[in-house]
């Protein structure tokens, strides 16, 4: 049976499975850490993984900006004390999830738990992702059992989780190496226009050496033959000249012919 927001207050209020939660003017309200059926956990400690696995990792203090496809690993401000007979499912919120980050490790809390969570988280968004200590980062659902568990998790696992240098050593601070990839990408790009260039240098080259070829090779014979034409067409205007001139001297002759013949006719027809 999951427990209601009441029955959340009420543990809250006596302290007895969590500790460390703020506390707001109304447990009931939109800002409220408790919800209708769930319990709202914030950022405690931020740790980035090292550049390098021979680095030191570092704190980051307050706040943390994470990078498309960095990593981090964040413990909860609250401390959990899971009862024998008490157990939680946890996971990112929504307004969380919808920023591209991912949780890879959320999942069940079991009975006889003792500490705070914690998880690594991955920017998969397009936007850098905020981290701030206070800031609501994960949510569970606490859940009453119908008996104590026969041997609860304080009992099976006597060590923490692992959160040492030696586990941060482990992680990559770029969890999809963008920057790796992103380098490679523009250097390939960069070839490419290189070859690019290359080859219409060389094309335009080749080009250029076909038209002085073709003006080396039929430029005089265009030339040549261009004169000759021009030639050809000054001759051509020439003869037309003539007809024309002979056309006009005949014209002249037969108007010349004619007027002689009626003159002679009208003399020889006189009284």
């Amino acid at each position: 049976m999951f427990l209601t927001d009441a029955q959340l207050v009420e543990m809250l209020e006596q302290a007895q499975v969590v500790t460390g939660v703020p506390k707001p003017a109304d447990w009931y309200s939109a800002e409220s850490p408790t919800q209708p059926c769930s319990l709202d956990l914030h950022v405690g400690e931020i740790h980035l993984p090292p550049d390098s696995p021979d680095s030191t990792p570092s704190a980051a203090g307050d706040t943390a900006t994470l990078h498309t496809g960095e990593t981090a690993v964040i413990e909860t401000a609250e401390h959990l004390h899971m009862p024998d007979d008490t157990c939680a499912i946890g996971f990112s919120p929504s307004h969380v999830a919808a920023k591209g980050l991912l949780m890879t490790n959320p999942g069940h809390v079991d009975p006889g738990f003792d500490g705070k969570l914690s998880f690594t988280v991955i920017n998969m968004g397009r936007e850098h992702f905020q981290l701030r200590t206070g800031d609501a980062i994960f949510t569970l659902l606490f859940c009453r059992l119908q008996a104590n568990a026969h041997r609860a998790y304080s009992v099976r696992r006597t060590q923490r989780p692992d959160r040492s240098i030696s586990f941060l050593r482990r992680l990559s601070r770029d969890f999809l190496d963008v920057e790796r990839r992103a380098t490679e990408i523009a250097e390939k790009v960069s070839k490419e226009a290189g070859q690019a260039v290359k080859i219409r240098t060389a094309i335009i080259g080749a080009i250029a050496a076909i038209c002085v070829g073709l003006v080396t090779a039929f430029g005089p014979w265009y030339w040549g033959n261009q004169a000759r034409l021009n030639n050809l067409e000054r001759e051509v205007a020439a003869v037309k000249s003539k007809h024309n001139l002979l056309h006009l001297q005949e014209r002249v002759r037969r108007l010349e012919a004619a007027s002689d013949g009626n003159a002679t006719g009208q003399t020889t027809t006189s009284p």
